[in-house]
């Protein structure tokens, strides 16, 4: 399942142009205040980032963006406490009402939980 997950993960990215956080975004300083830094937001902040992001790429305010082929680590603590699939929907169910139904993300984090 895991590998399954990531190669999704990486395919929507790349079509979409817009990365997670659990993907790593690395970017110049200047382009992370130019882009307003993080949303004090208790959730959806690194697609908030992204989208940005994937905004400025496109009217060529920054440079292209790259997607790199590193492995990179991300915390598995979710996925083994709450399974694959389930975490997995859910995390679907919860961008996809935060950027199509735009559903505000203080009312999606109550969905999220606290698996520290």
């Amino acid at each position: 399942w895991a590998r399954a997950v990531e190669w999704m993960a990486n395919r929507r990215s790349r079509l979409t142009g817009v990365p997670y956080g659990d993907q790593g975004l690395f970017m110049a300083r200047e382009t992370f205040l130019a882009l307003g830094g993080f949303e004090p937001i208790p959730l959806m902040e690194d697609i908030v980032m992204g989208l940005r992001l994937s905004r400025m790429n496109r009217m060529g305010q920054i440079g292209r963006m790259a997607f790199i082929d590193t492995p990179m680590t991300a915390s598995p603590r979710r996925w083994l406490e709450e399974g694959v699939l389930r975490t997995t929907l859910r995390d679907w169910a919860l961008a996809f009402s935060f950027v199509v139904l735009k559903v505000p993300p203080e009312r999606l984090a109550r969905h999220y939980g606290d698996v520290r």
